[in-house]
């Protein structure tokens, strides 16, 4: 029994591990500090800690540093998922478990709130601090993206306009300069002396 709850502690792990590297790794092509870092350096020094010398070869991943960017934070994600997906069987419930659990499973009950159950369960390995961090995380990651895409759109839309103005001078130079040199071929072809 204590297999099976250390198996699924680490499905748990995983689960965060992936989505929040699916989040840092997004985010670290934005050069500014927007301050949920260190949420995510302290999930993963705790998970970090939670499977090292157990499931890992203890020191061979090193615990984030302080100050870590998005980046860094994806790479270190990743390696610890990998490393977690090479050592574990992944799946140690067997088909008959797996058929037996669906069959028991009520009829009525909605997507959602398997979800939200599963999201219970991931939550509640970690204490109500950490699962506060991780919400605020998420939002903190929503309203960055926001901000980023409205300013990448006005910066944008800022050029667009910029190069329709550019396109109507051209057009003007270009319609005033063919006046002018049709005024001076004429001008030219009057000039010329004519053969008798």
């Amino acid at each position: 029994m204590n297999k099976k709850n250390d198996l699924n502690n680490i499905r748990q792990y995983k689960y965060i591990l992936k989505t929040t590297q699916r989040s840092a790794s997004k985010l670290s092509s934005i050069s500014a500090r927007i301050g949920s870092e260190e949420q995510c350096i302290q999930q993963f020094n705790k998970i970090l800690k939670a499977v090292g010398g157990q499931q890992i070869v203890s020191g061979l991943l090193e615990p984030l540093d302080e100050g870590a960017t998005y980046g860094e934070i994806s790479i270190a994600y990743s390696q610890l998922l990998l490393l977690l997906d090479e050592n574990l069987d992944d799946n140690p419930r067997d088909d008959g478990e797996q058929k037996e659990e669906y069959r028991n499973k009520p009829k009525d009950q909605s997507e959602k709130h398997d979800f939200l159950c599963k999201l219970k369960n991931v939550l509640d390995v970690f204490d109500d601090e950490f699962q506060e961090s991780v919400l605020d995380i998420g939002k903190a990651t929503q309203d960055t993206i926001s901000q980023f895409i409205k300013t990448k759109l006005a910066d944008q839309l800022g050029r667009f306009a910029t190069e329709i103005k550019n396109v109507e001078e051209q057009f003007r130079e270009k319609s005033s300069s063919t006046t002018n040199q049709e005024k001076v071929s004429k001008i030219v072809v009057e000039d010329e002396p004519t053969n008798p």
